[in-house]
């Protein structure tokens, strides 16, 4: 850990007032503040100390040395010669004068406006696309003419069936976010923050956010992840990563797929006019004023009754935008929009390259910047950044204006997902089968005509071909009906069937045609794995179904990568070592989850720390990738591992159960359980060998048989006083020494 501070103010005995800049780095053992009214403090760092047990004398219990507590890091300013020292304190860096309101106002305003022309197409489409997915597909005042015409309007929607297989492929294949060292990391480190993540994650459902980003992708062609930090439950804040609807974005031009090079972003919601004062009360009398502005404007358009009274009267809509209203006055609401652009300017950073230290200096004086020149192993030198400023305005009125510093990311606190994105316009799977789509409802439609008007049958007769009205009527009545009976006044009068039309057959070939031109421009096709299907069949079939679609998850994939890089900047920032130790180890795994070597429960909560607090959180470099978790990717490598073993491959049957898709603690009793048959099968092969050895030495005359008997070792013979040994001089006893050298045997 590397940061610049300032120390507190302290008024030597002249009178004058002086403080100094001060570098803390864990990275040295003792570093110097800046060289301030002709003198410099010495800053001596001491690490972090793992807490000590007591000391006892194990005969006596007496305890000998008590035990310490942990010490946490920490730095010390050691005094001057004077004798005078200070504390550390925060610098508090100058915010640069901001443009008036009035201006920047204005600005964010046309910002916006160009945004909302620029996509204006794309929006359109993406807003029919999701219509199409909802069943939403005749035009309203085409079906209405039909309707009138007693004509059919139906809506074979086949579209939302295949987004759905596609969406279900997706959860299949879902991935956790896996953080790996790069160079000389710390593997441990890394393990404890792919369970911190995971746990993160989850608690904020993201699995779920990120199947309807999916659905966005593959339906309207965009969606949109936002991060936020949460104090409801935590006042030191929640991560949390929801799903951002994507209509509510919008976005200046772009190339990139992740939006990354674009110079403004905006996200807009509409408020209602109490939850803008409330969320805003220093701008409470602005919005007001504002509003009452608005209400007697008289540039306004689709007049309706006032939401919220019974009034008859109708109120005004304010002047919308490209059909968009920017204060909706009947419902009491103002659009609130966040516009976020980029800001270039020119920044001095100071460096500390034995440390690998990068400090930008945002906001510091030129006088403290010479300052920090002073301080031994620094240097500063000038470079371009970029940094996000965020206005958020409300019609006429401008809330607020920063360049917040702990934005989770160096560019936009977003992560964009596309479909197909060229030039302005992106689209999803939907927009290429709209056509079919229609043809599909529209020979439907035409096919019930049809067959009305050719299932035309009936009976005619004449006054005298039944006995009298009763069977007429009773005829009339029963006809359609099997098997019904009528009497007639002659027999060789009945009554006269007229036949329909045969429904013609090529309006059912047309119907067919456009559902396999949608299936085949979707391309999107369920497998069915089938009974016997093999580990690799199943990982095959999973590619074949992916074909076609697999932009789509890789820009997912990309978008995951983005998540987990600013995830471990929230982490970085929000969770402590100790705050993450703890998360950490009373996470609710579903899967055994390892730290380097061993089980995560096999890690004290002192090593776990000291583990965080070794690694250095806030400097840490990793490569964030993924790894797979979905339900038939397990299924799939299960198998595989199942198939290697049958065949002969020197698997442990541990890798295997530890690939099996069961609960956690079935999955842990199966693993001890091999483990101690593991353990009473080599104890079994040791004793055996042995014996074996034993009864080679006894045969081999180097362990006299009655040695073999005193110390219990195997002979293979009967016992000593059913053999008749021979006669042994004295002088070939084995003595103490001797046997107490093979007794290991």
């Amino acid at each position: 850990m590397a940061e610049l501070k300032r120390t507190s103010e302290v008024v030597d005995a002249a009178g004058k007032a002086h403080d100094h800049i001060l570098y803390l780095t864990d990275q040295v053992q003792q570093t110097q503040t800046s060289f301030d009214d002709e003198h410099a403090h010495l800053v001596v760092y001491h690490p972090y100390v793992p807490e000590q047990p007591a000391q006892t004398d194990p005969n006596t219990g007496q305890e000998l040395v008590p035990a310490q507590p942990a010490q946490e890091a920490y730095w010390e300013i050691q005094p001057a010669e004077d004798g005078h020292t200070h504390d550390p304190a925060d610098y508090v860096p100058t915010q640069p004068k901001s443009e008036d309101e009035p201006t920047a106002l204005a600005e964010a305003q046309s910002l916006w406006r160009a945004a909302e022309e620029l996509e204006r197409d794309a929006i359109d489409s993406g807003i029919e696309a999701e219509d199409y997915y909802c069943g939403k597909q005749w035009d309203e005042s085409d079906k209405q003419l039909l309707e009138g015409q007693g004509r059919a309007a139906l809506t074979i929607n086949v579209i939302e069936s295949k987004i759905d297989t596609l969406s279900g492929y997706q959860r299949e294949q879902r991935t956790d976010i896996s953080y790996k060292p790069v160079e000389d990391g710390d593997q441990r480190a890394c393990d404890l923050l792919n369970i911190a993540t995971k746990v993160i994650l989850d608690r904020c459902y993201f699995a779920r956010e990120q199947s309807q980003v999916f659905v966005d992708i593959a339906v309207p062609g965009r969606g949109i992840f936002v991060p936020s930090i949460n104090r409801d439950k935590d006042l030191r804040g929640d991560i949390v990563w929801e799903r951002l609807p994507w209509h509510m974005f919008k976005c200046g031009p772009h190339n990139k797929l992740d939006a990354s090079d674009a110079e403004h972003q905006h996200i807009e919601v509409m408020a209602s006019l109490g939850r803008l004062k409330q969320l805003y009360p220093d701008k409470a009398d602005d919005i007001d004023r504002d509003y009452e502005t608005m209400c007697s404007s008289r540039e306004h358009d689709n007049p309706r009754p006032d939401a919220y009274s019974d009034s008859p009267k109708d109120l005004p809509v304010s002047t919308m935008y490209n059909g968009l209203p920017m204060v909706d006055i009947a419902k009491k609401e103002y659009r609130l929009v966040q516009t976020m652009s980029k800001k270039y300017t020119t920044q001095k950073i100071a460096v500390d390259t034995d440390s690998d230290f990068y400090f930008p200096m945002w906001g510091w004086k030129s006088a403290d910047i010479n300052r920090v020149k002073t301080i031994p192993g620094l240097f500063v030198f000038e470079a371009n950044t970029t940094k996000i400023r965020i206005r958020r305005w409300a019609g006429n009125v401008l809330l607020t204006d920063e360049d917040p510093a702990d934005l989770p990311s160096d560019g936009f606190p977003t992560v964009v997902v596309y479909g197909k994105k060229r030039g302005n316009m992106f689209w999803g799977k939907v927009e290429a089968v709209k056509d079919s789509q229609m043809e599909i409802n529209k020979r439907a439609s035409q096919a019930i005509d049809i067959g009305n008007t050719c299932a035309v049958y009936g009976y005619g007769y004449d006054d005298g071909t039944f006995l009298d009205s009763k069977e007429e009527k009773k005829f009339r009545g029963n006809a359609t009906r099997p098997g019904f009976v009528t009497k007639l006044a002659d027999t060789n009068r009945p009554p006269y069937r007229f036949e329909g039309t045969n429904f013609p057959s090529e309006i059912v070939g047309l119907m067919q045609q456009g559902l396999d031109r949608v299936n085949e421009q979707l391309n999107i096709t369920p497998a069915d794995p089938g009974a016997n299907t093999s580990g690799a069949q199943l990982m095959t079939q999973q590619k074949q179904k992916m074909a076609g679609n697999e932009f789509l998850f890789d820009n997912l994939t990309f978008s995951s990568v983005a998540i987990g890089r600013m995830t471990l900047r929230m982490i970085q920032k929000y969770y402590k070592p100790a705050r993450l130790a703890r998360l950490v180890m009373n996470s609710d795994k579903r899967h055994q989850q390892n730290v380097g070597d061993k089980p995560l429960g096999e890690w004290t909560y002192q090593e776990i720390l000291e583990i965080l607090a070794n690694a250095d959180l806030e400097k840490m470099d990793v490569e964030v990738s993924e790894s797979t978790y979905g339900a038939t990717a397990r299924t799939a490598i299960f198998m595989l591992i199942q198939e290697l073993m049958q065949s002969g491959a020197p698997i442990p049957p541990e890798m295997l159960v530890q690939a099996a898709d069961i609960p956690a603690d079935m999955k842990q009793d199966m693993l001890e359980a091999i483990a101690r048959q593991q353990d009473a099968q080599s104890q079994a092969q040791s004793s055996t060998r042995n014996m074996e050895l034993e009864k080679t030495l006894i045969a081999q005359g180097q362990i006299p048989p009655a040695v073999a008997q005193e110390f219990g070792l195997t002979t293979g013979q009967p016992p000593a006083d059913e053999i008749e040994s021979p006669a042994q001089p004295e002088e070939t006893d084995i003595g103490t020494d001797q046997a107490a050298s093979l007794a290991p045997l």
